[in-house]
């Protein structure tokens, strides 16, 4: 059996930062204080702007609307930026030698075709690209998937991406289940 390891990682996280505070705008009955208390939580990312948040909560816009005016991130460029990332801290590496691309999500931007292949096709690689989706075990089922098709010979170098935008799944309207 052949052996399996990480080589490198990269990671991106979305420039848009909500802190607490962020939340006593939307009024939805909870204070900065009341947020930490509960959660722990100070700030969160999200690919979605301030402004378009608050537009979603007063149903000014819908999330359809800011896709197709663009101005919701694509799993493609998440996925873009983190590999601009890792290449960056490891130079060495030759994205022609990557044979296979496996992208698990939560929060799909469509469900054919695979949200691997429109990654691929944005970072313009020509390998076999699949989806391996499931849920928040997404990374530890594309780990297990691409071990056993290294192991067995079938592929040799394997790009893992997984990038979430949960900001997308939030009612801005109920403090239970966006903050």
């Amino acid at each position: 059996m052949k052996s399996t390891y990480l080589q490198a990682m990269g990671h991106f996280h979305p420039e848009n930062v909500l802190p607490n505070a962020f939340f006593d705008s939307l009024e939805i009955g909870s204070e900065e204080s009341w947020i930490e208390d509960r959660t722990g939580i100070r700030s969160r990312r999200s690919v979605l702007l301030p402004e378009d948040i608050v537009d979603l909560r007063w149903g000014r816009k819908t999330l359809q609307q800011m896709r197709d005016e663009g101005r919701v991130m694509s799993l493609a460029d998440l996925a873009v930026h983190a590999w601009q990332c890792l290449i960056t801290r490891y130079p060495e590496l030759d994205p022609q030698t990557i044979d296979t691309l496996i992208c698990g999500t939560s929060i799909p931007d469509f469900d054919i075709p695979a949200n691997a292949c429109t990654i691929a096709a944005k970072l313009g690689w020509s390998c076999l690209s699949f989806d391996a989706n499931s849920a928040c075990s997404s990374f530890v089922l594309d780990l297990h998937v691409a071990r056993q098709m290294i192991s067995t010979g079938a592929q040799k170098t394997m790009a893992i991406f997984n990038p979430e935008r949960y900001s997308l799944r939030m009612d801005f309207t109920d403090r239970n289940s966006c903050i």
